[in-house]
């Protein structure tokens, strides 16, 4: 007997609600959920006469906004809200993404439902992750207000009676913010940023940890800031000394890595192979990193920021940001 197949449409909360600018409203891209081909589907809104309202997706079988207005979620904003808008033209500016609308590309048999569901929870991690990198952003600080108790993802399967088959998976606890301006990424980027999610791709690992030195740096955790972002410039650094060291014996490599560790060394190297490299690294890096290693000393925030920056500066030059997508 053949096994059956259903239509399937998934809401899925965000990790963090998504600023994104008009280009952005009701965008469709592809992507791969659990081994399932899906169309993701951004939020569209309207804003007439001063007052904004959401567009559900013609398509949409649920009425999911009566679903999450009542208990337990109470939420009646499910989709996001506009944030800025012209007052003059009504012309949308910014608009928050809470959730996304997901439809399979092609019919699904119940298990496979189920990946999907179950991959969820780290398609959605690993989203946050890529647009954070990208867009240089940390999402989980900027005007954060309150709280959710939970994540949900809901998936739907179109049973062709009594409304159909309702997954329900929840995961951790989500945010509510507000955001003075959308995420610098364009359209392509989203598209290129849902394909890596999709292969479950992650950014180089010293991209991750500029990421976590943002982070605390938002938070006035001035010292982890710094201790992250020379980790980040240290990797970098090895890295490009490394491919410089690709040609030679093995033996020869062996000896100048051991020769060249830590920031200080690497930085000699660079400079005795001729590697242009950004200025000050020892000052703005190595010392800060130093003395919070040494001497426990916390850095200032105007120390942690230019830490930060020259740390940006080296990775990028090592791995082009215009390369990771």
């Amino acid at each position: 007997m053949a096994k059956r197949s259903y239509t399937l449409e998934s809401v899925a909360e965000l990790k963090s609600p998504l600023p994104f600018g008009p280009n952005f409203l009701g965008l469709s891209r592809p992507a791969v959920i659990g081994g399932v081909g899906v169309n993701v589907i951004l939020p569209n809104f309207t804003y007439v006469d001063g007052k904004s309202t959401p567009l559900p997706h013609p398509h949409l079988k649920i009425n999911w906004f009566d679903y999450y207005s009542k208990s337990p979620f109470k939420d009646l904003s499910p989709w996001g809200s506009i944030t800025s808008h012209n007052p003059k033209k009504g012309d949308i500016l910014i608009f928050i993404a809470k959730r996304l609308t997901i439809f399979s590309k092609e019919k699904v048999s119940e298990a496979e439902a189920q990946r999907l569901l179950h991959a969820m929870d780290d398609w959605l991690k690993l989203l946050n992750v890529w647009v954070e990198v990208i867009a240089k952003v940390d999402l989980n600080y900027r005007g954060q207000i309150t709280q959710h108790n939970t994540f949900d993802t809901h998936v739907w399967l179109d049973t062709r009676n009594k409304g159909g088959k309702d997954i329900h998976c929840r995961h951790g606890a989500s945010i509510i913010a507000v955001f003075p301006s959308a995420v610098s990424i364009t359209p392509l980027q989203w598209r290129k940023i849902l394909a890596k999610t999709s292969n479950g791709e992650r950014p180089p690992e010293s991209y991750m940890f500029l990421r976590d030195a943002r982070r605390m740096l938002n938070i006035k955790r001035y010292r982890r800031a710094v201790l992250d972002a020379a980790t980040a410039t240290e990797m970098a650094l090895t890295k490009l000394r490394d491919d410089t060291l690709a040609t030679v014996t093995p033996e020869l490599a062996a000896y100048v890595q051991t020769k060249s560790q830590q920031i200080s060394g690497l930085v000699e190297f660079h400079k005795r192979n001729r590697q242009p490299l950004p200025d000050r690294i020892q000052q703005d890096i190595a010392e800060p990193r130093n003395k919070a290693i040494h001497e426990g000393k916390e850095p200032s925030l105007d120390v942690a920021k230019e830490c930060l920056l020259k740390a940006e500066q080296v990775v990028e030059q090592v791995f082009p940001r215009r390369q990771l997508l």
